[in-house]
Formats: structure tokens, sequence, C-alpha cells
């Protein structure tokens, strides 16, 4: 017998990618457990990241993690979940410990966390704009997940348009999700 190499055989086309059984009255693939696609071609993210997360590809969570760039034969075919901040596991059904100052000090009056002073003005001057528009805020948690408040009006016009801010800027940080900045109080 002669030796033959067969070249790229793991990789040929196989009938539902050999992750499914094909469905010969309907034409269809119907994928095994873990599965997903026409062809079954790319696996699924498990329980579908309990709701406390996004599938997506290898490619795509390599890129989230500081523009990686993961461009092997399967990166579109492998799937993970990207849990939101406060979740973690495979499938995003593990809550996350308390992290901080400590975890069990939960006496919030005499613990120094950061606070942070925003100074909004308006120039009166001729030209200068008319000190009416919006602005948004852009913080960050613990776990370094992104989040911006929706825009907020400002009426600066007046020092009693400016000064109203607060009325303003803690529902909007209150109504950020996760409750990040779950009781948060904004002093003029």
């Amino acid at each position: 017998f002669a030796d033959y190499e067969i070249k790229n055989s793991g990789h040929d086309y196989m009938e539902c990618s050999n992750k499914g059984i094909c469905d010969r009255e309907a034409g269809e693939c119907e994928c095994f457990t873990g599965y997903e696609g026409s062809a079954c071609q790319r696996a699924s993210c498990p329980n579908e990241c309990s709701g406390h997360g996004v599938c997506k590809s290898i490619s795509q969570i390599a890129d989230a993690y500081h523009g990686n760039t993961y461009n092997l034969w399967d990166k579109d075919a492998t799937m993970g979940c990207a849990c939101d901040a406060g979740w973690s596991g495979a499938d995003c059904a593990a809550r996350e410990c308390p992290i901080g100052v400590d975890p069990l000090f939960k006496n919030t009056y005499n613990a120094r966390y950061p606070s942070y002073r925003f100074i909004v003005t308006a120039d009166a001057t001729p030209g200068a704009g008319s000190g009416i528009g919006f602005f948004q805020l852009k913080v960050y948690d613990l776990h370094g997940q992104e989040y911006v408040t929706a825009p907020i009006y400002a009426d600066c016009t007046s020092a009693a348009g400016c000064e109203s801010l607060c009325g303003v800027v803690e529902p909007a940080l209150n109504a950020l999700p996760n409750e990040v900045f779950a009781g948060s109080a904004a002093n003029p």
C-alpha cells in the first residue's frame, strides 16, 4: 500500500457541520445541544447567557478586551458570553461577590467613597453661546463597565438655572442600570 497524505481533511464541509442531523423532508439541520446556525456551524452560548450577558464570537470578545485581535479559523464559530457587570461564569449565572473598601462594611456614612465635583458655568458674553444645551456623564464601575447617562438638559442662562442642575443630574445617575449609583445624592 502506498502512503497517502490527506491535507486539511479536518475542516472539510460536512452536512450540518457534523454537529446536527439533516431533516430530509424540510431540508434543514436539527442541531445537537450546544450548536446553532442554519448549518449548526457555531457553538451556542450556554443558557443564552442567563439573561445577564450577551452572546458574542470569540473575536468580538477579544476585541472588547483592550482591542486584542483573534483571527484563527474559529473566530466566528466559537461563541461565549460577555457577562454584565456583577455577573460571571460561562453562562453569566453566578453573582459576583462584593469588592471594594471592605465587603463586610455596610456603613456608607463613614466609608470614604470617591466624590466628584462638576462645575457648570455659562459665559454671558455676547456671541459666546446661549448657555442652554445638553450634556451626558460617562462613568465606570469597579468592573470597568462603562455607563453613559441619558442626555441632561442644562439651562445656565441664569445662576438659578445652573444651581438647579442637581435636580436633573441625580435622577440621571440613579437611572443607570445595575444600580451603579444606587442611592446617590447630588448637592449644589
